[in-house]
């Protein structure tokens, strides 16, 4: 492997160290919030921009006499070549343009990470103890890791800023008069309870085994495809072909079972290709792998919204089978993923929609409801933290429950198709429950617009966030 030097700007370094020293606090307080001593490639420029930055928050003058001084202080005066460098470096002028140099100098540092990160993963790749993934991985966050330094100093947004984007936010609601602002469900008084599923926010949909939390997420996922809305799943459990069967069931509203073993007459088999030529060209999109990272997923999403930006909303299935870094402690661990997907949620700005299971608690509860709450979220508090929206599903007949919601003294007819929606949290709207209808052997959810208007969660308005 031919060595080469690393990227630096050696006049620039001198000159804005120069520029500190003999241009005022106006100029050095420009420096110091652009610049960090580790920009420097020179020890003996990095040693003096350190003593530089000291004698900044000490208040002191930062001349040559204090400089000089400071660097005696630390025994570090003849590391850095003694008066007559620092002399020196006075001889130099001062770059005109104080912003582009710190810029040069900052560009250096970057390029010189980038090369190390680099060498790393060649390194990776020669000793073998690595798979592939792991080593690609590797790679991606390196990248990740240089590429957010670069942005470090541009996370701050000044109120005056913000309110002018705001302006162009207001001036479109007003033009469009939109209700739904997010990626739509497809249910009318879900979407309008919620506005839609929000760019940047984290949503659980949580519900018990055999409640229909994979099959709300495939309806979301077609619904919002046909309105040209994007979707990408990471199907932990289930297999693709699973996924595709489920898709033609609903579609087609022919019994699960006969699609999976081929029971069919022509009209049906029929009515299947139909479908499949329906879904050939919506933007969906499935990675089936199991034992998946939170990096891993990540890593896939990010590249595949920059390839099919069409891309608006993603889901996860589920997350319990999501693998973390601290399977020792398995709350701690959770609370990481869901963090880490909460962060990704907003650096893509596309909701991201986590199926999860609910504890036993659930089913040994003596009320006359087995309605699931908050405290239910198996495994971490922290879901319920991280999260924007947590909406549960809820199948009465599952359990027997015909109790009156109002009045538990008080029976209410119901039926196998009863279905609740219950929209426990939701930081920025009011929470609420949702009649809907689910049809177990077709997969389908489907509006159940006579209930009328939504009721209120538990018996509560408002905003139920955090």
């Amino acid at each position: 492997m031919i060595e080469q030097t690393l990227p630096y700007d050696k006049d620039n370094e001198v000159g804005l160290i120069a520029s500190c020293l003999v241009s005022g606090r106006e100029v050095l307080s420009e420096i110091l919030d652009n610049i960090k001593p580790d920009y420097f490639y020179f020890t003996p420029h990095k040693i003096i921009f350190e003593a530089i930055v000291d004698l900044s928050r000490q208040a002191e003058a930062v001349d040559i006499t204090a400089l000089v001084g400071e660097l005696k202080d630390r025994e570090r005066l003849d590391q850095v070549g003694g008066i007559s460098f620092i002399s020196s470096i006075l001889d130099v002028p001062p770059p005109i343009d104080i912003e582009f140099a710190c810029k040069r100098i900052e560009e250096k540092y970057l390029l010189r990470r980038s090369v190390e990160k680099c060498y790393a993963v060649i390194k990776r790749c020669h000793d073998g103890s690595n798979s592939f993934d792991e080593t690609m991985q590797y790679f991606v966050d390196a990248a990740h890791s240089v590429s957010d330094a670069s942005r470090a100093g541009d996370t701050v947004v000044p109120i005056k800023q913000a309110c002018m984007d705001a302006i162009d936010v207001y001036g479109q609601r007003y033009q469009n008069k939109r209700l739904i602002t997010g990626v739509e469900s497809g249910l009318k008084d879900l979407d309008t309870l919620t506005s839609g599923f929000q760019p940047g926010n984290e949503i659980i949909l949580a519900g018990r085994p055999g409640m229909g939390k994979s099959a709300l997420a495939l309806n979301i996922m077609r619904n919002a495809a046909i309105k040209g809305d994007g979707s990408i799943m990471f199907s932990l459990e289930m297999p693709t072909q699973q996924l595709i069967d489920r898709f033609v069931t609903m579609e087609t509203r022919i019994d699960g079972k006969k699609v999976r073993v081929g029971d069919l007459v022509k009209a049906e088999f029929l009515k299947i290709n139909d479908a499949l030529d329906k879904f050939y060209n919506l933007p969906i999109f499935i990675d089936d792998r199991g034992g998946l990272t939170v990096s891993e997923i990540s890593r896939v999403m990010r590249k595949s919204i920059k390839k099919h930006p069409e891309i608006k909303i993603a889901i996860v299935d589920h997350l319990q089978l999501v693998r973390g870094s601290n399977p020792q402690n398995r709350n701690l661990e959770l609370g990481n993923i869901t963090g880490a997907f909460k962060a990704l949620a907003k650096e893509l700005r596309i909701p991201i929609i986590l199926l999860s299971q609910l504890n036993r608690e659930v089913e040994r509860r003596n009320n006359p409801f087995k309605r699931p709450r908050l405290s239910d979220l198996r495994d971490s508090g922290s879901i319920e933290q991280d999260a924007d929206d947590v909406i549960f599903i809820y199948r009465p007949w599952v359990y027997g429950d015909d109790k009156d919601p109002k009045d538990d003294r008080r029976s209410i007819t119901i039926n196998e198709a009863d279905c609740e929606l219950i929209t426990a949290k939701q930081r920025q709207g009011p929470t609420g429950i949702i009649n809907c209808m689910f049809f177990d052997k077709i997969q389908k959810f489907e509006n159940k617009t006579q209930i009328g208007p939504s009721e209120l969660y538990e018996g509560k308005g408002g905003n139920n966030g955090a």
